[in-house]
């Protein structure tokens, strides 16, 4: 499995539960490395901060890094109709920073490893 990594544009909140589960595993049984046991206190921290925050985190919650919101929140404006994402006009005039900010106030952040992560 390639783990969750600090700075990955999208996490799902269940491939954080499943990596903590294969590197508690190895650890366990004494072949995780100084790598993997770094990785899994990193993976615990981040799901202990964010999944009382996030009532989908069982069920699959995407988890954005900070550095991708802005594409994410276009891509998401596209999604759901606010904006035809095939349309030079009025997209190439949308302050996207601006609209992703706005954005924010309907999410929670948490801490990856120096990563800023969003999620709803």
């Amino acid at each position: 499995m390639r783990y969750p990594d600090a700075g990955d544009d999208i996490i799902d909140s269940r491939d954080v539960d499943k990596a903590i589960e294969e590197l508690t595993d190895l650890q366990e049984a004494g072949e995780a490395d100084d790598d993997e046991t770094e990785l899994l206190q990193q993976l615990i921290e981040f799901r202990d901060e964010a999944k009382g925050y996030c009532p989908d985190w069982d069920y699959g919650e995407a988890l954005i890094c900070e550095g991708y919101f802005v594409e994410y929140a276009e891509q998401l404006a596209g999604d759901i109709g606010a904006v035809n994402p095939n349309a030079d006009w009025p997209n190439a005039h949308i302050d996207w920073e601006d609209a992703a900010d706005a954005l924010k106030q309907d999410y929670t952040s948490a801490d990856f490893n120096g990563e800023t992560y969003w999620f709803r």
